[in-house]
């Protein structure tokens, strides 16, 4: 009796751990913080040798494998998407920020390459390091809730649209029919 009361108490305390770790690293991937990522990585690789036991690998080249290929996918992922992603998702404030800049009389004979190197330019991975490095540690998770996250918006507009045209179809014939 006791061994089963073990048992499902290890089992409930690696479904909390998990749980906790997967809701760390999702809020990590959403706030898009390098320096939570990494911590939330090394405390939970912790916990679960030293309290749960779980190995991530009995030898050290196959761990050191698994981490330059773990980070090869995440630089690829923050290069071609997280990286046009951010950009695309502060296409105004880019705009903004060059548009002040423009106006600036000094600038008038420069061009964008130039604002793109100034300290206007707000944008670029070295103003921007924690979230880069966000990007490749928690790529998985990131991915996970970008790969969530669109069908849902998308089946959301799909359902606004859809009741916006209903609406206009009674509103139609109220005005017509003189309802």
């Amino acid at each position: 009796m006791i061994e089963i009361a073990l048992g499902t108490a290890a089992g409930i305390w690696l479904a909390v751990f998990v749980l906790v770790t997967l809701g760390s690293l999702a809020w990590t991937a959403v706030a898009e913080s390098g320096i939570y990522a990494a911590a939330v990585l090394v405390i939970s690789g912790v916990i679960g040798y030293t309290v749960l036991g779980i190995s991530v690998s009995a030898s050290l080249p196959v761990a050191l494998l698994g981490i330059v290929v773990y980070t090869a996918i995440g630089v690829a992922y923050a290069y071609w998407y997280a990286l046009p992603k951010f950009l695309h998702d502060n296409s105004d404030n880019i705009s903004e920020a060059y548009t002040r800049w423009a106006k600036d009389p000094y600038n008038a004979n420069r061009d964008v390459a130039e604002f793109l190197k100034s300290h206007h330019y707000r944008f670029s991975i070295r103003n921007n390091k924690d979230a880069a490095a966000s990007w490749v540690i928690v790529w998985p998770v990131s991915l996970l809730i970008e790969l969530s996250h669109r069908p849902v918006t998308a089946l959301y507009y799909k359902i606004g649209r859809i009741l916006e045209q209903r609406n206009a179809r009674i509103a139609k014939k109220i005005i017509q029919t003189g309802d």
